[in-house]
């Protein structure tokens, strides 16, 4: 596993969604649905060649992954889309109302800046951990990947370290290492209890 080359392919697609979303922002007037729905094909095109492109650099594609580590990757990248599914709908949402994208000092209801909107995007970039992740186990049935279901969401720092006990076995030992001094409670939680989570016979023990 090279992190390091996680790290710049993640800085790699923060630059790329900046671009997607200003393209967006870039009149300094109300959004239309319809730029909307443009902003999340180019969005849903990005994620899709970036998440792969994070399997690869952790030994893995999506066309050559066995079964279960294909169902990972699927389900790991899927994840991410719904998110931006729920996201572009919001955005829909406001902007159908007249409410997105203009800077004022007392906003509606509903309403997101170009501020709050180009933050939420970016943190779609930190999301390409946990497909990392989901390639470099090898599709091993761990209870989750980093960024999944943590109160720190895609700032996720955390790391799988895999231990094999007998891999003809299917037997292994996994811990959750944080990579990050302040971790959420969730990473903690995980930390303490995931130290290690054992696989016997390829099946994760509760």
């Amino acid at each position: 596993m090279n992190e390091d080359d996680l790290e710049a392919l993640q800085n790699m697609l923060e630059e790329r969604i900046k671009q997607i979303t200003d393209n967006l922002l870039a009149s300094g007037e109300a959004v239309t649905p319809a730029a909307v729905d443009a902003w999340e094909r180019a969005m849903i095109k990005a994620l899709a060649e970036y998440h792969q492109a994070a399997a690869v650099i952790a030994g893995q594609s999506l066309a050559d992954a066995q079964e279960d580590a294909y169902k990972q990757l699927s389900a790991t990248i899927g994840l991410q889309l719904g998110y931006l599914r729920d996201f572009a709908n919001q955005m829909r949402q406001s902007a159908s109302d007249g409410q997105l994208g203009i800077a004022v000092e007392s906003p509606a209801a509903g309403y997101q800046s170009p501020a709050q909107i180009a933050a939420r995007a970016q943190m779609y970039a930190g999301a390409l951990r946990g497909t990392y992740f989901a390639a470099a186990t090898y599709g091993l049935p761990l209870p989750a990947m980093p960024c999944e279901g943590t109160l720190c969401h895609s700032n996720c720092k955390c790391s799988w370290e895999i231990i094999e006990i007998d891999d003809a076995a299917g037997d292994y030992d996994a811990y959750w290492r944080r990579g990050a001094k302040d971790s959420c409670q969730t990473c903690r939680i995980r930390e303490s209890e995931w130290s290690p989570v054992r696989i016997r016979g390829g099946i994760l023990e509760i």
